[in-house]
């Protein structure tokens, strides 16, 4: 089960799907790239320094003063994240 908590200045994406075989997981492969894609955003978008500890099976992603345009990301990234907790409830969960 992957387990995305959010907080004032942060996410957590924190665990391993299940859903398939390491490496070929789809589920996994999904979060991780929105995960991917939220940092890569935030740091290319925004003047916004984030402090990441990424790891297989674990996300942690933290910043100081939220932005217009992070707050707008972080809404981007969770749309996704519930699409594929919706899809997928067994494997994904929102905090």
């Amino acid at each position: 089960m992957i387990e995305i908590r959010t907080c004032e200045h942060g996410f957590s994406a924190v665990g391993h799907a299940g859903h398939g075989p390491p490496g070929w997981d789809i589920v996994c492969a999904s979060v991780s790239a929105l995960v991917q894609t939220f940092v890569a955003s935030a740091e290319e978008l925004t003047d916004t320094k984030l402090h990441c500890e990424l790891s297989p099976g674990r996300a942690v992603v933290l910043w100081g003063e939220s932005t217009r345009e992070l707050t707008l990301l972080l809404d981007s990234f969770l749309l996704g994240a519930r699409g594929i907790a919706g899809s997928y409830p067994e494997c994904v969960r929102i905090f």
